[in-house]
């Protein structure tokens, strides 16, 4: 199942989208050892992936509040991973920790890293 749902992300597909990250978010914050199942460094290649994704340029602008919510999601789960995996972190949670510390980035993302 969680290869499935890894496999929605990495396929951007939707309705469902924030929801999957949403769930791998969950995981990671528990620690849930089914995440060695598919990998630190799948999860960390989907942030990148997303990140370079998910930008308010692509967004029309009622989908803005959509895309701020996957954004924020994709922070959160960023957080965790580094909180949880500090020495295995890669470009993807690297990628949203720089985006968190922009001023440009909507507070509601900015927020999910906790400094």
């Amino acid at each position: 199942m969680l290869g499935k749902i890894v496999e929605l992300i990495e396929l951007r597909k939707e309705p469902g989208l924030l929801s999957a990250i949403w769930i791998l978010h969950n995981l990671v914050y528990a620690k849930n050892t089914v995440i060695d199942t598919i990998g630190i460094e799948r999860i960390d290649r989907l942030l990148f992936f997303l990140a370079e994704l998910i930008n308010y340029d692509n967004a029309a602008m009622k989908d803005i509040k959509h895309c701020i919510e996957l954004r924020q999601a994709c922070a959160a789960l960023a957080f965790r991973l580094f909180d949880w995996k500090t020495v295995n972190c890669g470009k993807g949670v690297e990628k949203w920790r720089e985006i968190c510390k922009s001023s440009d980035e909507a507070n509601e993302v900015r927020n999910q890293w906790i400094w």
